[in-house]
């Protein structure tokens, strides 16, 4: 029976017990070790057992488990810790009962331990209280209510249920979406709820902006709740948790802004370039409140049952309101997630989803926010589940500058408050300071980050690694922030844009009303050389692998689809869509330096490239296909030839070429993954035949690369963000030491002489604590420290290089004849996919095709 002792531990620091914490969990799994066939139960320190529902979430080459889902409900001490480990069991089967289920009229029952809760499109119903969803916007014509999947998590015991709806509101041609995820606790009847608002429509971006404005968009009156209880229960209500909780027959909470120091930020303008923020503080029955920012809880209780109900982030995401009214017969209560009336922030961009979060629960709701959870590093370390990931890079010598991140004078909730980083749309992000860096206004120069570089990922290594909370709080306000406001939610608009992610802020200028979409009609043209001054979504600005690591660890599936939808993105970006129009524009840009030439089958050698291979490994291992992995080889093979003279690349011109190190690392990633597979596969010679190609690199890189500032001249801005792209040739020199054995120590004299030179000039740095380097020291950081330590842990099995392997690739970037790429670019045409993609691209054939 295998045991995995102290793999986890879950801290409760309130001084209450928590008998009912619903745990979901992800778990890295050590190859060949856990399989399908295997059940478990969790133990804790004290020897309790716990039934648990798992999951497989991904899978390594041998079809064990590489990262397992645990479910449960654990029971969790007052002010302390349990440490878990995961016991191999056999498992009862419970007898077959009808937990959950769906009547003739569309009824789900969830049958609890001491109460049935219904739900139907009335909303949600239990013995204590009745919700409904209430959405509100100009001219709603009807609405469609849908019960769209119902999951039930069992062990020994019913533990949990999920239902997802969605409530579809129609005004002419506009629809917006509420998604709904409900989750019932069996034991306690407690429900989770977590509203999602979609505009799926198309943005008509004149000229590539996409400001405020768009007649696309949707102006949101009202989005939130209804609660009804029996007028014979008490309710009382706690604003903050320094206040006590006090009764009233009427009580309107507002919270009218952030409630901080910088509220009346420009990242809160509107369409008209003003903000419609007027107030710094929250509002209790129309005053002044001694608290600016409020957490309000309400407290429903009668003889026999009660719940604590709160809305999370309720001054995070304002404007945000709670209205209280008793009646003759009953109780009012009605949550505001989104409130037009006290502040004008109201539009739903085309392509945009806002998210809220509501808890009803039998303990106090920051009692049950406030539970971690951490992994054991060391055990994380040895399973390889995580990809470059080892408990010793703490010893890195780089590591100290990423403290910064939390206690530099510049940490990242302090930068949240210097640019008002909240409101519905804003909280999460990350301020992009360092374009502030030459700023002189009183007000924070506003520039959106919108992941560059993958600081989503950075903060979940920071986390694990450190076992600080703070960073897993940052990545988890990044990820819902990603998933739902940086990422195009629609599939109405052209193939290249459609789910993909929004750059940054433009650089150099301020976002103005363009929030977090890049592009500005305000914006100054020609802000810098080879200014665009507009566009969409682009192949260089995509981040998925954080996502995909964000969803092993959580289970959320909102980063499960982020993940697919940046890959069906960035594929159509580089391969097209196949269509005509698709195929035409293709074979129009096949000089364009930065797609794909579709007449020889080669992408660029840049950072594109380097995002469509992560994108397509990131696939693989979310969907377990080995197809992905093959098209990532493909895309590699395709990009760069092992028989090229590199000189011909002109890898010397920094500004135009310095991306090949951004591929080189995605080439590296693909021969990791390919070293879980056994060395007589075909996936081993893929191996070998990248092997080849990154010490060609590796060879140039010891005899021509220096660190980019000693040669300030050739550089347009010469910062310290090029001291962190300098980590990049650590990075893949280290791991060329760790692949080459001859070589290992002409490499590793290289990768250290530059690591040390970035060591010196950052730790001298005020601009290390720019949130853009922060980001790419930890993308990049502890190659050195972590290659040593796999090599100490166990040596790389390399096969015999298969020169026939090689030769069959040297010679395959031929210019195609036109007649082939037709063919097998509309292999799967058909007149109707040719008409829709005709319409996302023409507004004009749009109108006229209706």
């Amino acid at each position: 029976m295998i045991k995995l002792s102290n793999i986890f531990a879950i801290n409760n620091p309130s001084d209450i017990e928590v008998q009912h914490y619903v745990l979901q969990q992800g778990l890295p799994c050590i190859q060949g070790q856990l399989t399908l066939s295997m059940d478990f139960v969790l133990v804790d320190h004290l020897g309790t057992i716990y039934p648990v529902h798992v999951e497989p979430l991904a899978f390594w080459p041998d079809q064990s488990i590489r990262w397992l889902q645990i479910n449960t409900i654990v029971a969790l001490a007052a002010q302390s810790q349990h440490t878990f480990s995961l016991h191999q069991s056999i498992n009862d089967v419970i007898p077959s009962q009808p937990f959950c289920n769906i009547d003739q009229e569309n009824t789900v029952n969830i049958h609890c331990a001491e109460q049935v809760i219904n739900i139907n499109h009335n909303g949600i119903t239990n013995e204590l209280w009745s919700l409904n969803f209430i959405l509100l916007f100009e001219d709603v014509e009807r609405t469609d209510f849908t019960i769209i999947s119902i999951k039930e998590y069992i062990a020994q015991a019913a533990l949990f249920c999920d239902v997802q709806c969605a409530l579809r509101v129609y005004c002419g041609t506009q629809c917006v979406i509420n998604n709904i995820h409900i989750r019932v606790i069996y034991a306690t009847g407690e429900v989770y709820i977590e509203s999602v608002l979609h505009n799926p429509a198309a943005a008509q971006h004149p000229n590539g902006t996409w400001d405020l404005g768009d007649p696309n968009g949707v102006m949101i009156d009202h989005w939130g709740c209804l609660l009804k209880c029996n007028r014979s229960n008490t309710i009382t209500t706690q604003l903050h948790a320094e206040s006590a909780y006090s009764s009233a027959s009427k009580l309107k909470v507002e919270q009218l802004s952030s409630g901080g120091k910088h509220w009346n930020s420009d990242a809160h303008i509107d369409e008209s370039l003003t903000s419609p923020i007027t107030h710094p503080y929250t509002l209790v029955d129309g005053e002044p409140s001694s608290f600016t920012r409020v957490e309000p809880t309400v407290h429903i209780s009668e003889q026999r049952l009660s719940c604590y109900c709160q809305l999370t982030h309720f001054w995070q995401k304002f404007p945000s309101t709670l209205d209280i009214k008793q009646s003759h017969n009953d109780w009012c209560i009605t949550w505001g997630f989104h409130s037009a009336a006290i502040a004008l922030l109201n539009e739903l961009q085309p392509g945009e989803r806002w998210q809220r979060t509501l808890l009803l629960t039998h303990l106090p709701c920051a009692v049950v926010t406030a539970i971690t959870v951490i992994l054991e590093p060391h055990y994380l370390s040895t399973t390889g589940a995580l990809e470059l990931f080892h408990q010793q890079q703490l010893d890195s010598p780089l590591q100290p500058l990423l403290n910064q991140g939390l206690t530099g004078k510049s940490h990242y909730y302090n930068k949240r408050e210097t640019a008002d980083m909240f409101g519905f749309r804003h909280f999460g992000e990350i301020y992009a300071d360092h374009e502030a860096k030459h700023h002189t206004g009183d007000k924070a120069f506003i520039s959106f980050y919108n992941n560059q570089y993958d600081p989503l990922l950075g903060l979940i290594k920071q986390g694990l690694l450190t076992q600080d909370p703070r960073y897993m709080t940052l990545a988890q306000d990044l990820a819902e922030h990603i998933v739902h406001i940086d990422i195009y939610h629609t599939q109405l608009d052209k193939p290249e844009y459609n789910g993909g992610l929004f750059w940054h802020t433009d650089h150099y200028l301020p976002a103005l009303s363009s929030t977090h979409r890049t592009y500005s009609q305000h914006h100054q043209a020609d802000a810098y050389e080879d200014h665009a001054g507009g566009g969409g979504p682009g192949g260089q600005h995509c981040y998925s692998t954080g996502l995909l690591y964000y969803y092993f660890l959580t289970g959320d599936p909102y980063a499960k689809e982020a993940v697919i939808s940046l890959y069906r993105w960035i594929e159509q970006v580089y391969d097209g869509d196949h269509s005509m129009v698709g195929l035409i524009l293709a074979i129009k840009n096949r000089h364009r330096v930065d797609l794909k030439n579709i007449t020889t089958n080669t992408y660029p050698l840049d950072r594109g490239t380097a995002n469509y291979i992560n994108a397509t490994l990131d696939m693989y291992l979310l969907l377990h296909d080995q197809y992905y992995l093959h098209k990532a080889f493909d895309v590699i093979l395709h990009t760069v030839n092992l028989s090229e003279d590199l000189t011909l690349r002109r890898l010397d011109d920094v500004e135009h070429n310095w991306f090949y190190t951004v591929f080189l690392q995605a080439v590296c990633r693909f021969m990791r993954l390919c070293q879980t597979f056994p060395i007589t596969t075909q996936e081993h010679q893929l191996w070998l035949h990248c092997q080849q190609l990154v010490i060609k690199f590796a060879d140039w890189m010891v005899a021509y690369e220096y660190p980019y500032l000693t040669k300030p001249e050739v550089l347009e801005y010469p910062n310290q963000t090029w001291s962190g792209q300098d980590l990049r040739k650590v990075d893949i020199l280290s791991f060329a030491a760790y692949i080459n054995p001859t070589k290992q120590k002409v490499y590793q004299q290289k990768a250290t002489e530059l690591e040390q030179y970035v060591l010196t000039k950052l730790s001298a740095s005020e601009e290390t604590g720019f949130s853009r380097i922060q980001a790419l020291i930890m993308q990049n950081y502890g190659g050195n420290t972590l290659y040593t330590a796999l090599n100490s842990e166990s040596q790389l099995n390399i096969n015999k290089h298969d020169e026939a392997c090689t030769a069959h690739y040297l010679d395959i970037h031929k210019k195609t004849p036109i007649h082939q790429i037709a063919l097998h670019n509309l292999r799967d045409w058909s007149i109707k996919h040719e008409i829709n993609q005709l319409k996302k691209r023409s507004q004009r054939f749009n109108k006229w095709i209706h």
